[in-house]
């Protein structure tokens, strides 16, 4: 990540539409996460906080109930 550019939020792949959706922003020292229709408001995380989730999710623990997380 070049550090002279300024990061902008990303938006997931499978987001259609583009209201509602969660957007990621990486900085220098945290990862910001706000919703597209929602851009004033964002929930800030460590880096660490930030893996930790990510393997929550990847594993499947916040799936909901009834579903199975595909593979992509």
């Amino acid at each position: 990540m070049a550090s002279d550019k300024k990061q902008k939020y990303v938006r997931p792949s499978h987001c259609i539409g583009g209201i509602g959706c969660p957007e990621v922003k990486i900085e220098p020292d945290c990862v910001r996460l706000r919703l597209s229709d929602r851009p004033n408001k964002s929930q800030t995380f460590s880096y660490q906080e930030w893996r930790d989730l990510v393997r929550a999710v990847k594993a499947g623990e916040y799936d909901l109930p009834g579903t199975k997380a595909e593979n992509p």
